[in-house]
């Protein structure tokens, strides 16, 4: 049996195939599931079910998501415990309820998600709701880095003139910070298309949705981190540039007046 996550050698856990009317996000979601349950490294030996939780409601003789029609077909199953889950998706609105039967109880969370890119948000959250349904302590949070800041550097001002080559050139860098942060979404975007109009019809075709999602997310950071990069540099060029400008205003005024005292 488990005790707070850690799972015995002998322990058998059936992962029971999700119930959604979107296959594609069911099939993610399975293999989510056992991925993050991997590893967690909890539940033991993961076998997965061939039916869904009604079809094997029948083949047991008893009807109910409770914990006595759970320990009929989890003996049925030869398996320690359950790991259900079940889909509803209304337009950019999804929920999603994970169920945790042992002997010892059932536990259950739903899981929540709304917005243009509900898909890719309800599957983060499956790594913290098993977590929560096998009594592990929260994961390790991860310090971001702070934000991306260029300081316009201390230069005395030019004696004479302005010299504008260092915050052009600084300008320039933050431009073209924001053409490689366009790109990248423009991947983004073609990449969550693939995962959202993709083909569902083998295991292989799943496989590549996965693999289109994880890319999106990634590409959708860089952009975010670019964009803060190319931000950071419009900002400490405009500012490097009038700095150069006053200071060689000042310079010029303070000629002027040693230039009046001499005459004098």
């Amino acid at each position: 049996m488990l005790a707070h996550g850690q799972a015995s050698a002998q322990a058998r856990t059936a992962l029971v195939e999700p119930t959604s009317s979107e296959g594609p996000l069911a099939r993610s979601l399975e293999r989510v599931i056992r991925t993050r349950l991997s590893e967690l490294a909890v539940g033991g030996e993961i076998e997965s079910s061939p039916l869904v939780w009604r079809d094997l409601e029948l083949a047991a003789g008893c009807v109910g998501e409770d914990a006595a029609c759970y320990s009929v077909v989890a003996a049925q199953l030869g398996v320690d415990e359950l790991v259900l889950a079940s889909i509803d998706v209304s337009g950019e609105d999804c929920v999603v309820e994970l169920v945790r039967w042992r002997a010892a109880g059932v536990s259950r969370r739903v899981l929540e998600a709304h917005g243009p890119r509900v898909r890719f948000a309800i599957l983060d959250r499956v790594a913290p709701a098993l977590r929560e349904l096998y009594e592990l302590p929260e994961a390790p949070r991860v310090e971001t880095t702070e934000p991306v800041q260029i300081q316009a550097p201390t230069v005395a001002p030019p004696a004479r003139g302005v010299d504008p080559i260092g915050p052009i050139t600084l300008g320039v860098v933050g431009l073209a910070s924001v053409a490689a942060g366009l790109a990248l979404m423009v991947a983004f975007d073609g990449s969550r298309a693939a995962w959202v109009s993709g083909p569902t019809s083998t295991m292989r075709d799943v496989d590549l949705l996965l693999d289109a999602h994880q890319r999106a997310e990634r590409e959708l950071l860089g952009a975010e981190i670019v964009f803060g990069v190319a931000a950071a540099a419009i900002v400490a060029a405009a500012v490097w540039l009038v700095v150069e400008l006053t200071g060689a205003h000042d310079q010029r005024s303070e000629l002027a007046m040693m230039g009046a005292g001499l005459r004098l």
